[in-house]
């Protein structure tokens, strides 16, 4: 377990000096625009959709008799609440929406990662990376079901005093494990990982998910630029932890078998 939250924390902070290595900075040019691009969107709809929706909770609760300075400090008080409502159901949609739209970038990213390394042969396949995002969008809406129905379970049993507290950190690791879960898999999948063998691996090293979906967390805090640039960090960290996992294991089994 904490070996694994080692390895998470060692390899996020590897990634850092992997990127300088190789002087891969042009990655963050394209997944920066995209995240940019979906944020500028979802901003745009958040104002035009609150806005309308403020008009029409108003046109129907009859204030038209209410003092001109009460009327508009009702109207300015209920927008700025839609709003907020808004963008933090935008926070929460978009760490999962930017991991679909990015799918195609992220697994060239580790495909490309992968050759540096030694691991993989230069090559693209334009059918290959179908197939990769094909897979990424099934396991991360697949995850995003299971985790939501497990929130609405857990926020119902957070009402109970005490229990509630835990409730809300069972809530955040649930969210950083499925972040992470997303963000390996790119790597697994290259390796030729089925959905089943990814699953075996990644409940066998979930602590590893959980702390490479911490970190990524706590990117997308960061308005704007956390959200550019922390699914490439993200996904360089787990396909460095990922092939060290997977060294240690062949070294393991080649002293065993010795």
């Amino acid at each position: 377990m904490f070996k694994h939250i080692q390895i998470g924390i060692s390899t996020y902070i590897a990634s850092f000096s992997f990127i300088h290595k190789h002087k891969l900075y042009s990655l963050f040019l394209i997944p920066g625009l995209l995240s940019l691009l979906l944020l500028s969107v979802g901003i745009y709809l958040i104002f035009s959709l609150s806005m309308n929706l403020s008009d029409y909770i108003l046109n129907n609760l009859n204030l038209n008799d209410l003092p001109i300075w009460a009327l508009s400090l009702i109207k300015i008080t209920l927008g700025i609440i839609i709003r907020l409502i808004s963008f933090l159901t935008l926070c929460v949609v978009f760490r999962y929406l930017i991991l679909i739209v990015l799918s195609p970038v992220l697994s060239f990213i580790v495909q490309k990662i992968e050759y540096i390394q030694g691991y993989k042969e230069q090559s693209f396949s334009f059918t290959q990376i179908l197939k990769d995002v094909i897979r990424a969008i099934k396991i991360t809406l697949s995850n995003s079901v299971i985790q939501i129905g497990l929130i609405v379970l857990l926020s119902l049993l957070s009402f109970i005093p005490v229990i509630g507290y835990i409730c809300l950190v069972i809530i955040f690791i649930i969210e950083c494990y499925y972040l992470g879960f997303s963000l390996l898999d790119y790597t697994l999948e290259v390796k030729n990982y089925n959905v089943k063998e990814t699953r075996v691996f990644l409940k066998k090293h979930r602590t590893l998910a959980m702390t490479n979906g911490i970190f990524f967390y706590a990117w997308l805090i960061i308005p704007i630029f956390g959200w550019m640039i922390g699914p490439i960090i993200g996904t360089i960290a787990a396909n460095i932890s990922v092939n060290k996992i997977l060294r240690e294991n062949e070294s393991s089994q080649a002293l065993s078998n010795s």
